[in-house]
């Protein structure tokens, strides 16, 4: 695991990354205008975060400079600023009823109203130290729906010293009305280069391998620096690679017992299970790309020249229509079998 030093520096190293993106929406927005909302969208992994943090850190800090060294920025990269406060799906609500869940450790996968009237509560208080009392609110698409109404009037009742900075992985699934409440500010992964150049400064590793976690992890930092710290994830993403490989020249039973396999994983660890589909995606577009003299591919990846085009083509649609079909919560193994017995190999 990363320690908590490393992941200090490594959030400085992602802030300054990011800090150009910060920089523009603060000469956009003058002080006067300033949002009560802002709502941080963007894929798993990329830094929305560090990029939240960052926005907190230029909104009380009177010099409005990245890696800056004053009490609050400090106290920011501490976890200890008073009026910067964060909330996520276990984070504590105001309920001391001795039969609620403790939401730090009942492994909670949704942001409920109980938490969020915690947010209500302490968002009508006015700042300790800071000009603005900044709540920083990850995984906003994980709202109940309940949670998300209750939010929705914070949002629009919120005194003007309450800024609310909102992260969702999936803005598809925030409510409309919340939205509205909202500036939307779309975050881009960090491109190859940039991860490559944290990777290569932060853990000290050669620029060729440190492009290998970056792709490994399309462009997703927080996945590239587990896979830079820790040996048994590149491991487990070899173990991914090499089984993919049997799966495509196993026969019938073969592939209905790996289905199961698969589906048992999807049960007990959902992380992994989606890991497992985007590297067989990845596995197959880095076919397709060396196919047009494109080159994005890890450097221990090996070309199969005998798949044809169509070959590849359908085995990345049969890999999204499983995706979609669990989604919708069609029976996992009847879709997972389906997927593995559509899969084709090498011509």
């Amino acid at each position: 695991m990363i320690n908590e030093l490393t992941k200090h520096e490594l959030g400085l190293l992602i802030e300054t990354e990011y800090d150009e993106i910060a920089q523009q929406y603060l000469r956009y927005f003058n002080i006067s205008s300033l949002s009560a909302s802002y709502l941080f969208n963007g894929p798993p992994g990329i830094g929305k975060r560090y990029l939240a943090k960052l926005f907190a850190k230029l909104l009380v800090c009177e010099s409005y400079q990245a890696n800056c060294s004053c009490q609050s920025c400090l106290n920011i990269n501490n976890g200890t600023h008073s009026d910067i406060l964060h909330f996520d799906t276990d984070s504590n609500c105001d309920l001391n009823d001795a039969n609620h869940r403790n939401h730090n450790s009942d492994g909670s996968r949704s942001i409920k109203i109980c938490q969020i009237k915690r947010i209500n509560r302490i968002s009508m208080l006015s700042p300790t130290t800071a000009k603005y009392k900044i709540f920083i609110v990850s995984n906003i698409n994980l709202m109940t729906p309940e949670a998300a109404n209750a939010l929705l009037k914070t949002l629009e009742d919120a005194p003007q010293s309450t800024i609310f900075l909102l992260i969702a992985n999936d803005i598809n699934n925030v409510l409309d009305t919340v939205k509205s409440r909202c500036h939307i500010i779309e975050i881009p992964p960090l491109n190859f280069q940039k991860i490559q150049k944290i990777l290569s400064k932060k853990f000290q590793i050669d620029d060729h391998v440190a492009s290998d976690f970056a792709i490994l992890s399309r462009s997703r930092i927080d996945s590239a620096s587990q896979l830079a710290n820790n040996q048994e994830n590149v491991d487990s993403i070899s173990k991914i690679f090499s089984e993919l490989s049997q799966i495509l020249n196993a026969k019938t039973i073969d592939r209905i017992n790996f289905a199961e396999n698969l589906n048992s994983i999807y049960r007990s660890d959902p992380v992994l299970f989606h890991l497992i589909l985007n590297c067989w995606e990845d596995w197959f577009r880095w076919h397709l790309y060396a196919m047009n003299n494109i080159n994005i591919a890890p450097s221990f990846f090996n070309k199969n020249s005998s798949f044809s085009f169509n070959n590849i083509i359908s085995n990345l649609k049969n890999i999204a229509y499983a995706k979609n079909q669990l989604a919708f919560n069609v029976n996992s193994l009847v879709s997972l079998q389906i997927l593995l017995l559509r899969m084709q190999g090498s011509d």
